[in-house]
């Protein structure tokens, strides 16, 4: 391996390691009755973008969850859940390899 090759690898780990840093979330809307008697519950998520994994996303402002949520009729912050998004997250760290491993190879003598 080259020094070029070693700079790749480097960089794709330190890519990969901020990709875990500041992974992707949703907000997941939990609740509230669509009828009337509540027996059946809307449930609902929207992506949020990246934020630090040790300062999740929060928010106690109704008026940011109707935003969101195209005028939300539930404004509680009690409805609401901030999650990490797996899917995307994963594919995020594919592609870091599958980019890193690509400029290995392109970088070899």
């Amino acid at each position: 391996m080259n020094n070029k090759q070693r700079a790749a690898v480097l960089a794709g780990t330190v890519a990969f390691i901020a990709v875990g840093l500041f992974p992707p979330w949703i907000c997941c809307f939990n609740g509230g009755p669509v009828l009337e008697g509540g027996r059946h519950y809307q449930t609902s998520s929207r992506p949020i973008g990246h934020h630090l994994i040790f300062a999740p996303p929060r928010s106690n402002d109704g008026a940011y969850y109707q935003e969101l949520f195209d005028g939300a009729t539930l404004d509680d912050p009690r409805f609401y859940e901030f999650k990490i998004d797996a899917a995307r997250l994963t594919v995020l760290w594919i592609s870091v390899v599958v980019a890193s491993v690509a400029l290995v190879i392109l970088l070899r003598r």
